[in-house]
């Protein structure tokens, strides 16, 4: 059990593919999910998949709120991904996966240099400078489960 502090809200979604593999877990970066992950745990390791609603949402409210340009462009590059996952959606694992490798792939590369290009401009106290930083630091476990053919990691993903 992982203790959380009280009036601290949590979405947390595990699922598995295969228990030879280990499980799955969608979560926002919540610290006290840390434990979950490390390799030592008893029952073995949940295999983290961040969301990428969490770091659309700070572009998002930047975006409305201050007019943010890096900011709106950056919505709109994540708003095509999740638009190529609604668009494939039902459709087999294998084809999601050709699909993503075929279209998303290009996209996400370009977004990652486009996101370091962005922030060499900014100061580093800079709102959308936090906003980048935070989707950059979760790189790796964002892009966790695309190449396998599940969903672009999001909650409520009908945005």
């Amino acid at each position: 059990m992982i203790p959380i502090a009280s009036g601290v809200r949590v979405w947390i979604a595990t699922g598995h593919t295969d228990m030879r593999r280990g499980m799955n877990s969608l979560a926002d970066a919540y610290a006290g999910f840390g434990r979950l992950y490390e390799a030592n745990r008893k029952g073995g390791p949940i295999i983290e998949a961040a969301c990428w609603a969490h770091g659309r949402r700070k572009f998002f409210d930047l975006a409305r709120l201050s007019k943010a340009p890096i900011a709106a462009e950056a919505v709109k590059r994540v708003d095509v991904l999740f638009a190529i996952e609604r668009e494939i959606n039902g459709l087999t694992a294998q084809e999601r996966l050709r699909v993503r490798r075929e279209r998303s792939r290009p996209l996400i590369v370009e977004l990652e240099a486009w996101l370091r290009e962005q922030r060499a401009k900014l100061s580093r106290n800079n709102d959308t400078t936090k906003a980048i930083n935070y989707c950059l630091s979760r790189w790796d476990v964002s892009m966790r489960r695309r190449p396998r053919g599940y969903r672009l990691s999001s909650p409520g993903f009908s945005l």
